[in-house]
């Protein structure tokens, strides 16, 4: 795409692609948001006034903010780069698992386990009388079937036995999981066990009484290819569901750490059975925030709220680090897998039309924050940063949005990217992305 690519949303408003990466067209673009916020949102727009200037507002009062202005983000910039159609069909895309995500908790979770009746029919029998008329619902995926299913006999007061009959078949089910091998509807949480945090097992004739892991969870490794692909849009969305949204009561510890006792600070944090201080999330990102705007079908939104306090996102998620998980309210059951969900969260959009391009524009410019929300102007500061690993590019960002101009150096051969990422705008990130094993050292 050439540099003169046309962004009818850009040019409604006086810029051009080259004004997104200078202060001054950045200063202009966060005008042009603030105007129109305070058009459609008054109220809102005077609360962004008031925490630029220094207000500081309470955990609970700040979140219903953040959750409110983020939709007004994501909208903003869906006109900004003409992307309506393809966040539309994301969002369906999202949105088409409830259904799934309802069964598991109506019908799974609460009536099967709580199942005391008598089964009357067979497993075959059940089995096959789910599947046909899961099949008529939706043949290409029997899982959303039988989640349909579910709803409409949910919905018919006068299907009563059919309903008991689908309770019957998902009590048989849950002791028989194999019959929906990969179905996250039947994947519930298993209880925490530190001591046993991984499942091991004798070494089949094993003359030294060694222990394995599972089979199942073995992962050969043929090169340097990766070898944990990650969530499925329903299993994300699984996570997602399973969240309890903790920022309405002040509870998110995954975010803000678990203390030793709510409303009292001084006591610090809790540790868990390990000896590990239960921090959270070390950015204090707004964890439970995005997860509800994700759950509503609003992924550029939720990944402006995560992008608030952690504006280098990629550099975090499901391969890096996980003290969030740890500092999840589930502490005797599996706990929300919330850097899962933030990796899904960013690719989603990256693999958007200018999906590099939004997220990239984030990084300078978002109105979530009360700290940096817009690149400043050069202040005249020089820095030098000695090493490039995350701590190093963390300062080499936020140095740059106070307007100083930077240099970094390591040890590893850095090479310079193409100028044509530098200066024109990517389309399409899937055509960067390349497997490790075919990379050459940049």
């Amino acid at each position: 795409m050439p540099s003169t690519a046309r962004f009818p949303g850009l040019e409604r408003l006086g810029l051009d692609y080259a004004d997104l990466r200078t202060p001054q067209g950045l200063d202009r673009l966060d005008a042009a948001f603030r105007e129109e916020l305070s058009a459609k949102a008054p109220g809102l727009a005077e609360r962004l006034q008031s925490f630029r200037a220094g207000e500081r507002a309470e955990d609970q009062a700040l979140s219903e903010w953040l959750i409110a202005v983020a939709a007004h983000v994501e909208d903003f910039l869906v006109r900004l780069f003409a992307v309506d159609a393809e966040i539309g069909e994301l969002r369906a895309e999202i949105l088409a698992h409830d259904p799934v995500m309802r069964m598991k908790a109506g019908l799974v979770s609460r009536r099967a386990r709580r199942y005391r009746g008598q089964v009357t029919a067979s497993r075959e029998e059940l089995h096959a009388w789910v599947s046909d008329r899961a099949a008529e619902l939706a043949p290409d995926d029997l899982e959303l079937g039988t989640a349909l299913l579910f709803q409409r006999l949910s919905d018919d007061p006068e299907a009563a036995d059919d309903l008991d009959r689908l309770v019957q078949w998902a009590v048989v089910t849950l002791k028989e999981p194999e019959l929906v091998a990969g179905w996250v509807s039947f994947h519930l949480p298993g209880r925490q066990d530190h001591a046993h945090l991984v499942n091991l097992q004798p070494a089949p004739g094993d003359a030294h009484g060694r222990l394995q892991a599972e089979p199942i969870h073995w992962r050969p490794r043929d090169g340097f290819s990766l070898t944990d692909p990650r969530g499925s849009q329903r299993q994300v969305q699984d996570e997602v569901h399973y969240c309890l949204y903790c920022h309405d009561h002040d509870g998110d510890f995954c975010s803000k750490g678990f203390p030793e006792k709510k409303g009292s600070p001084e006591l610090g944090l809790k540790h868990d059975p390990l000896g590990n201080t239960l921090t959270g999330c070390p950015l204090e990102e707004k964890i439970s925030e995005m997860h509800l705007l994700r759950r509503d079908g609003r992924p550029l939104a939720a990944l402006a709220v995560a992008m608030r306090d952690n504006p280098m996102i990629p550099a975090t998620g499901h391969r890096i680090c996980n003290d969030c998980m740890k500092g999840c309210i589930y502490q005797k059951q599996d706990p929300v897998d919330i850097p899962q969900i933030e990796t899904r969260v960013l690719t989603d959009v990256l693999d958007l039309p200018w999906g590099v391009e939004l997220y990239d524009l984030l990084t300078r410019w978002n109105p979530l924050r009360a700290k940096q929300p817009v690149m400043q102007d050069y202040n005249g500061r020089r820095v030098l940063i000695a090493g490039l690993g995350p701590a190093g590019f963390t300062m080499a960002h936020h140095l740059t949005q106070e307007g100083c101009a930077v240099v970094g150096i390591d040890g590893l051969k850095i090479e310079p990217l193409p100028q044509q990422l530098v200066d024109e705008p990517v389309r399409d990130w899937s055509e960067l992305v390349e497997p490790l094993d075919r990379r050459i050292l940049l």
